[in-house]
């Protein structure tokens, strides 16, 4: 009753409005599949701590969900601390091949095989690097050769940008990076993320379930002023915008198992 703002979706007006669209949309990590029986509603919410967004995502008649099973990160004890931003699924191979493969086949991709290198957690994250960030995917295997084999062939399918890429796999992860770097920060024994004093924080204040579908931080005030033009915040320099966003904490997001219905959580602390 107290919301600062609702949003309501009707995935049949939707779907009948982009006649273009396919009947079913395909799964996302979270879980929400929309299509012509599909339905998401949200709400905005002030609270003390900061803003939340709270949302459910239903299918009724025949529309199926791809539904994720809920699962605690064990990825943040393996990527390193000072993030910009991290996302974690687990078995993102599962939602990927749905739908009848995301047009992986029309890629030259197997199915099979992209559903068995991400069927354990994948993480992705993002660390300040020289001139631009440096982003990474881990994800746990069980077979190191058989991941290497398939990242290979993947990093084939992107032959302009292979030549920035490096990968390794060792201890039962596949590291895929733009930098060498982040490799090297992954396999060493500096601190972990869940060590971070920062990402911790955002965490307990969002008051995230240790359990979820999918989840993600980032760190607003060292994000914005790097992802954001100066235009977007006004055409101020990158010290105003800092100070400009210093009352903000970071951003957490997730999703959840609602029975019927597909949950998510979106917290943005304010200070």
């Amino acid at each position: 009753a107290d919301a600062l703002a609702r949003v309501y979706v009707n995935g049949g007006a939707l779907a009948e409005a982009f006649s273009e669209l396919p009947a079913g949309a395909g799964p996302i990590p979270f879980g929400f599949a929309g299509g012509e029986a599909g339905s998401l509603g949200a709400a905005l919410v002030a609270e003390d701590a900061g803003v939340r967004l709270e949302g459910r995502a239903l299918a009724t008649g025949d529309t199926e969900l791809y539904r994720p099973e809920p699962f605690e990160s064990e990825l943040v004890e393996e990527v390193p601390a000072d993030v910009l931003a991290f996302v974690s699924f687990a078995d993102l191979g599962g939602a990927l091949t749905g739908s009848g493969g995301l047009g992986l086949e029309m890629l030259g991709l197997d199915t099979a095989e992209i559903a068995e290198l991400f069927a354990g957690e994948t993480a992705v994250f993002v660390r300040a690097g020289g001139a631009e960030p440096d982003v990474t995917l881990v994800t746990m295997v069980e077979d190191e050769a058989a991941a290497l084999a398939t990242v290979e062939r993947l990093v084939g399918t992107a032959a302009p940008w292979a030549g920035t890429i490096a990968y390794e796999a060792f201890d039962g992860l596949l590291v895929v990076s733009t930098s060498k770097s982040e490799i090297a920060a992954v396999r060493g024994d500096g601190p972990r993320l869940d060590q971070d004093d920062g990402f911790e924080a955002a965490l307990d204040a969002a008051d995230m379930p240790d359990q979820t579908t999918g989840f993600g931080y980032v760190d607003v005030q060292a994000a914005v002023p790097l992802f954001v033009p100066s235009a977007a915040l006004g055409g101020l320099e990158a010290a105003a915008a800092t100070a400009y966003l210093e009352p903000l904490g970071g951003l957490v997001f997730w999703g959840s198992d609602g029975g019927d219905a597909q949950r998510f959580s979106l917290f943005l602390g304010i200070e």
